[in-house]
Order: structure tokens, then C-alpha cells, then sequence
């Protein structure tokens, strides 16, 4: 790949992904995202279209691996040490140890670890960001901006690009769309569990 979008980044041996390479403690190497298929002999609709992935746990990266599944290049950002959230989330866990949640929404992408409080790591997000077609993300409003990502900068820098924020209660709310949250409000859980016992 000599694509500026990949500059930064090194083929990996035995592995069908791409990883960001660099010395430090935080950032590095984040486990392989099982499921990756190699698109080049097949004639998928999105194929060529690139689309960074910032998001976290459920929506996002669902959106994120539909695209990929129709062809786009994805690659995923994720914090060092740990990755996505749900990659601890299980049972059930694979045989190598993977969580199943984790690998039901991620097929399809190549991940990095990068740190967003250090620079060098921001100074590789924002050329990510510059070559990208699409971006996802789902972080409550003005996080990004506190390192320095501003949508709408970008979209300045970029008239063509595609910013995607997803959230569960609007983009001007400060509340978190978790699982839980909605499951409570929308009265799901009181459905849940043992007839004279609390949700589960």
C-alpha cells in the first residue's frame, strides 16, 4: 500500500491487517480483529472507500463493519492497553481467548492503538482523518475536541468527507446512549428476569 492513507502503518507478517508501529509504552500493536477478508478479487460496492473508525462498543463499530462487509477500507482506533471496550466483555470467549461481542461487530478492519494525549499519536489521527473518506464516532460532544479533532475543521479542510456522529440522545446532549440506560427508560428491563425477581 503506498496510499498516503496508509503512512504510517506496516503490513504485518502471517496477518491480514494493519497496525501502527512506534516506540513508546502506550501505543503499538493492538490484537489481530478476527474475520478480516481480503477484498481484492471481489467486486463490492464500497471497495476503495476509506473510513476511520473512532468508535466504541455497539452502533459504531456495527456501522463501521457493515461498511467494511460492502467493501470500504476501515480501519479502527482504539486506546492502548485494552482496545475496545468489549474486547473483555463475555462470556462467551473464543478459543484464543477473544470476547464473542467484540468480534460480532468488528469484522472487516484493521485496528490501531493511539493515544490521544500524545502528540505524535494525534499528529497520525489528523493525516488518518485528511485521507479518509468517512469518519465514525460516537464520544459524547466536545471530547474530541478537547484533543484537538474538531469536525467541523475537518469538514473546512475536507468539503467531500463524511463525519458520522452517532449518539442515543442527540448530538447537543451530554448524556451517554449506553445499553443499560435505554433498556431502563424504555421499560425493557421490567421484562427481564424472574416475574417476582429484579431485571437482569
Amino acid at each position: 500500500m503506498t496510499s498516503p492513507y496508509y503512512k504510517g502503518l506496516r503490513r504485518t507478517p502471517l496477518v491480514n491487517e494493519y497496525v501502527y508501529v512506534k516506540k513508546g509504552i502506550n501505543s503499538g500493536i493492538i490484537e489481530t480483529v478476527s474475520g478480516n477478508y481480503n477484498h481484492s478479487n471481489m467486486h463490492l460496492p464500497l471497495k476503495g472507500l476509506k473510513v476511520l473508525d473512532l468508535s466504541r462498543v455497539l452502533a459504531g463499530p456495527f456501522c463501521g463493519m457493515t461498511l467494511g462487509d460492502l467493501g470500504a477500507n476501515v480501519i479502527k482506533i482504539e486506546r492502548p492497553r485494552g482496545g475496545d471496550d468489549t474486547r473483555s466483555w463475555g462470556p462467551p470467549f473464543d478459543a484464543r481467548g477473544q470476547s464473542a461481542y467484540f468480534l460480532s461487530t468488528n469484522r472487516n478492519k484493521l485496528s490501531i492503538a493511539l493515544d490521544f494525549r500524545l502528540a505524535d499519536d494525534m499528529t497520525l489521527l489528523h493525516a488518518l482523518v485528511a485521507n479518509a473518506d468517512v469518519v465514525i464516532e460516537n464520544y459524547l460532544p466536545n471530547v474530541l475536541a478537547q484533543f484537538g479533532l474538531h469536525a467541523g475543521a475537518e469538514l473546512a479542510q475536507n468539503s467531500q468527507l463524511v463525519w458520522c456522529t452517532i449518539s442515543g440522545f442527540g448530538p447537543e446532549s451530554a448524556r451517554p446512549g449506553y445499553d443499560f440506560v435505554l433498556q431502563a427508560e424504555s421499560g425493557w428491563m421490567s421484562i427481564t428476569g424472574p416475574e417476582l425477581g429484579p431485571p437482569m
